[in-house]
């Protein structure tokens, strides 16, 4: 059963617990069975690779490092010395507004970009664009409250424009606006991570859990094993259009941010036991604890090291994974990706430089993402950290001992 299929609301189980107690003998049995196996399933760790995971969420490991189309900002600046220029000739073209406050906002001149699409909702009001546009650009510069009144309001006007990804951009701000504030904020009012707590790794958590539990307040927690299924159902595709919703934020957005990176690793881990991305995950937690500092940063890393925790090596044997190792491939895949955005970087200025269009000169150059080449990167094998401790071999040897005595007391009930 998936992480998400997983979750069900605490009333559900309470239930099931009050009958326990007129449970037969057999059924007791049952039950001494079940706990003698759940602490053994430690040694049903998962073996997915990389690839695979990179298979099942393509694109994903490329927006965590940064090596995606996007632009330097030299080409920013000679957007908008080249859209003030083609505004004065055309001063109706009001698209021309976007590409120009678009770039402001790039370059971080966030109250610019704002007075900006003010101005042209002055001058054409109601577009979708406009309030698309300016709802991101309050949420960049911490008026969320504005931010979500905007982007509420381009959701009313085209609830389908980019796949919906406004609509996951409103549930982001509203998971932030609900979270309880412990001590100083450490970004943007926040205090970070958003959640730091363990929790069950069959349950979603963070992000992947607000919006599992709008889908119960949604359907209401109904008893009826028809009706507990398709919500189960309806969680996981919420979680899995979720994913899609804040892959375009960081793409859009800023991919670099720790709540987005945050929200992705949360989203990553909730896809199901079989179909997760513990690995990807890990790498969106450990870019986060690059993007902070102090005790945050320390907080992310603990998500990342807890990601992996059933997670083996591909060498032969169950080794658990571990973080220092993946890591170091992570290294050299951010360096990678690195290193080709500033071969980016050097051709725009060149073409800016030689007076060429940066923008024709990048389309041609770049008709398609880049792919970050993981063939050759492989995680060691460390010879510590074994998936079964030794007190895994003292509950086998002592189980069969229990169910013995399990039985003969429920057969003299």
């Amino acid at each position: 059963m998936g992480l998400a299929k997983s979750w069900a609301p605490p009333e559900k189980h309470s239930k099931h617990n009050r009958r326990a107690s007129v449970m037969k003998p057999f059924q007791l049995i049952f039950v001494g069975l079940a706990l003698w196996v759940i602490p053994a399933s430690a040694c049903l760790w998962d073996r997915d690779t990389l690839d695979q995971e990179r298979r099942r969420f393509p694109s994903i490991l490329e927006l965590i490092t940064g090596h995606f189309l996007r632009h330097s900002p030299e080409f920013y600046q000679w957007r908008i010395t080249d859209r003030e220029r083609q505004l004065q000739a055309m001063p109706n073209a009001i698209s021309l507004y976007d590409d120009l406050a678009v770039a402001h906002e790039k370059l971080g001149n966030y109250q610019k970009a704002i007075d900006l699409m003010l101005e042209k909702d002055r001058l054409k009001p109601g577009q979708y664009e406009t309030a698309a546009n300016l709802g991101t650009f309050y949420l960049h510069s911490g008026r969320y409250e504005n931010g979500l009144a905007e982007i509420r309001k381009a959701i009313a006007i085209n609830p389908e424009a980019h796949f919906g990804r406004e609509i996951y951009q409103a549930r982001l701000v509203e998971y932030l606006l609900s979270r309880p504030q412990q001590g100083q904020p450490s970004t943007d009012g926040f205090t970070l991570p958003l959640d730091d707590s363990a929790g069950s790794p069959h349950q979603p958590r963070g992000f992947a859990a607000y919006l599992a539990r709008l889908i119960v307040d949604q359907t209401g927690e109904s008893e009826d094993d028809v009706d507990f299924d398709k919500r189960q159902e309806a969680i996981q595709v919420e979680l899995s259009s979720a994913l899609k919703g804040v892959t375009g934020m960081m793409r859009f957005g800023n991919f670099d941010s720790p709540i987005l990176l945050e929200s992705l690793a949360d989203l990553l881990l909730a896809q199901g036991f079989d179909a997760d991305a513990k690995q990807l995950a890990a790498r969106a937690y450990l870019k986060a604890s690059y993007e902070t500092d102090g005790e945050v940063s320390s907080k992310y890393r603990q998500l990342a090291e807890q990601a992996i925790a059933m997670q083996v090596t591909q060498a032969k044997g169950n080794q658990q994974m571990q973080l220092t190792a993946l890591e170091r491939q992570f290294q050299a895949e951010l360096k990678e990706a690195e290193s080709w955005f500033d071969a980016t970087t050097r051709s725009e200025k060149a073409w800016i430089q030689n007076g060429i269009n940066p923008e024709v000169e990048f389309d041609k150059a770049y008709p398609a993402d880049p792919q970050l080449d993981t063939s050759s990167l492989t995680i060691p094998v460390l010879p510590s950290s074994p998936v079964r401790p030794a007190w895994h071999y003292g509950v086998i040897a002592l189980g069969p001992i229990g169910l013995f005595l399990l039985w003969k007391k429920a057969k003299q009930k």
